[in-house]
């Protein structure tokens, strides 16, 4: 019989082991010999693990000894129980060799970048052209802020094909491009990037807030960062869409304005905004997501976003602030329907809700039930879940052992105390809006108005005052005070004093006629309702100064600062208070403000 030359020269072509293949595993095992080394490995712990009791049987144990036997002892009340062995397929896992990429790919979802390029180095020593760690070292570059760097290393790495599928080159390319312009100011832990020109002004206001961010946020989250960290003001809110997953309609939808993602904190200049925003919390609220990501991994978007909004005041006191009455009105609500929003729909972005009132709902939650988990435990217990979920604990799991009781018990009880706080609900309330300048996308469309009868009058009180503001304010500028005062009042009976508008066309009325102590009631009734109105702020600084009460009048100002600086009424109310206080430095500092803002924006 012939010989098959088919199996005779059926030789197996085993491919050439990759170079990194071999850095990291030196052995390769058949199917055989693997499967005999891991029972191998099993029996050997399980050997390991057992009692000696249980390693030689005892002989059967007669009836007369069954009646002579001692019970075991009991443990004595409040002694501490043995602690739990870890399980046999943990003790397992650990004496594994781990990949090397693995701990790159762990180092860069925390955005500790020292710790990937430490990782990097001696994989790339071994395969310097292997193109998937020249991708890595290239995201490791980008999420340095290197980006000329990084599309240099990129575009050599890969084909032009290859780069339009990946989603990182992508946005590292959108991101040179909207930050090739901008400037670099570098404090003692950051690095801020901005737009040349008028969004110089926020620097020192800025690095004041971060600065003493950095020491309180450092100690109550028990981190500080051992490299500078980036922030980058943007000029567009839009732009976010363009360096982010977000898109146009999210940013619209839920109104977002800020972001912490790829280890730098992006936030939008309220230069582009009407009445400006809280921008200051908004940079201290994203640099709080910056050091919980880098404290521990796998924390869920509840967890994130409840510790920001927690945190986001602590660089001009020391505790949390105050619900507005606004999510307070939706927390009330909400709970009164058992209408919450779960952790499932916050998933995987607050941005992502339905819509803003749902998104401003849920920041009111989470911002509750953490406010709750700390007057509990105390501050420090905040640290503590962080470093149990690193350890390797689950969320529900670190919760636990520091509350001694389940988690759904725990929040059960935090629902029963929003049930018993009496949380107060305002009728009417409008929210403020985000308005942003130059955005033809947000012009409301005319609706169709409906044919009405020629006596047709409004009723509804949101109509008739809607009416007698529109009335008062076209006698206000022809300089009839008196008149448009008596027709802001008739509009004050329908909207009480729910609308900060009326509020503030009010006080500048009494302002014509130089009358300020009547303009401060109505606009502190409205400031108690709108915490964080502009318009607000400003004509209280206004008012005090007319009442020659300077070191008031300048408290508002700046408070105004923080919300929209580039009013240059502000700052023009400022000189003079300076100038009558004898603050020369200050005066000068005012005064060079004020210039930069006259100057057109480069």
């Amino acid at each position: 019989m012939k010989p098959n030359p088919s199996r005779t020269n059926n030789k197996r072509h085993i491919k050439a082991p990759h170079a990194l293949d071999v850095k990291v595993y030196s052995m390769r095992f058949s199917s055989n010999r693997y499967r005999s080394l891991v029972f191998g490995v099993c029996a050997a712990l399980l050997l390991s693990s057992a009692p000696a009791s249980a390693q030689v049987p005892k002989k059967p144990i007669t009836a007369t000894q069954v009646k002579t036997k001692k019970s075991p002892v009991q443990p004595k009340k409040g002694a501490k129980k043995p602690a739990k062995r870890d399980s046999f397929v943990s003790r397992l896992l650990k004496k594994l060799p781990i990949n090397p990429l693995q701990k790159v790919y762990g180092a860069l979802r925390r955005w500790r970048t020292d710790e990937a390029e430490k990782h990097l180095k001696p994989l790339l020593a071994s395969s310097p052209k292997n193109k998937r760690l020249r991708f890595l070292l290239g995201q490791v570059r980008y999420y340095q802020g290197k980006y000329k760097e990084a599309i240099k290393i990129f575009e050599e790495a890969g084909s032009p094909k290859d780069l339009k599928k990946n989603s990182t080159y992508i946005s590292l390319k959108a991101t040179y491009d909207v930050t090739k312009k901008f400037e670099t100011v570098v404090s003692p832990h950051f690095r801020i990037s901005f737009t040349p020109g008028k969004d110089r002004i926020l620097i020192p206001y800025a690095v004041k807030a971060l600065e003493s961010a950095y020491k309180r946020l450092g100690k109550l989250y028990d981190y500080h960062s051992p490299t500078k960290i980036r922030v980058e003001i943007l000029e567009d809110s839009m732009d976010l869409a363009k360096v982010s997953p977000l898109t146009p309609g999210d940013i619209m939808r839920t109104g977002t304005i800020a972001l912490c993602k790829y280890n730098r904190i992006m936030i939008t200049t309220p230069r582009v905004l009407v009445r400006g925003y809280q921008w200051i919390d908004t940079l201290v609220h994203e640099y709080t997501h910056l050091q919980i990501n880098r404290v521990a991994k796998g924390i869920p978007i509840w967890l994130h976003e409840g510790l920001a909004r927690y945190s986001e005041a602590f660089w001009r006191q020391e505790r949390p602030k105050k619900l507005s009455p606004y999510s307070e009105t939706l927390l009330a609500r909400a709970i009164k329907k058992n209408k919450l929003i779960t952790f499932q729909q916050m998933h995987p972005s607050m941005a992502k809700l339905p819509s803003s009132k749902d998104a401003a709902l849920a920041y009111a939650q989470v911002f509750s039930l953490m406010t709750y988990f700390a007057k509990r435990k105390g501050q420090h217990a905040i640290a503590k879940v962080l470093n149990k979920i690193q350890d390797g604990e689950e969320i529900k799991q670190a919760f636990e052992q520091l509350l001694q009781k389940p988690f759904d018990t725990f929040y059960g009880e935090w629902k029963q105390h929003l049930h018993n706080s009496n949380l107060r609900e305002f009728k009417g309330l409008m929210p403020t809006k985000k308005i942003l300048k130059n955005q033809p996308n947000q012009a409301k469309q005319k609706k169709k108005k409906p044919k009405r009868n020629f006596w047709y009058r409004p009723s509804s009180p949101k109509a008739l005052g809607k009416r007698f503001l529109r009335l008062g304010e076209m006698l206000r500028r022809r300089g009839r005070n008196h008149a448009a005062l008596h027709e802001y009042k008739k509009a004050e009976k329908h909207w009480k004093n729910l609308h900060p508008q009326l509020q503030n066309k009010i006080a500048k009325t009494y302002f014509s006629l130089k009358k300020y102590k009547p303009a401060l009631k109505h606009l502190r009734s409205s400031l108690v309702l709108y915490p964080h109105y502009f318009t607000t702020f400003y004509h209280l600084g206004r008012a005090y100064f007319g009442m020659k009460k300077y070191k008031e009048a300048e408290s508002y100002f700046q408070m105004s600062n923080y919300i929209n600086p580039f009013h240059p009424g502000i700052h023009r109310y400022l000189i003079a208070i300076y100038r009558l206080t004898k603050n020369e430095e200050a005066r000068k500092r005012e005064i060079a403000i004020l210039q930069r803002l006259r100057q057109p924006q480069e």
